[in-house]
């Protein structure tokens, strides 16, 4: 994911497919927030950070 990629919608990050495998944080955000995760998406499309609790959308 990079910065042009990002956009926010109701609170949500929206992630492209093309983003998969995803991770949180990101290389942008604060790596030092908390350790490297990766998250897999629910069957609506949403996943929240078990560490940061910022959610994320696929579109």
């Amino acid at each position: 994911m990079n910065k042009s990629n990002v956009n926010i919608s109701d609170n949500f990050f929206l992630i492209k497919k093309s983003d998969l495998p995803f991770s949180c944080p990101q290389d942008e955000q604060n790596a030092w927030s908390h350790p490297k995760v990766f998250l897999n998406f629910d069957k609506k499309n949403i996943v929240s950070c078990p560490y940061c609790c910022q959610k994320y959308k696929l579109t």
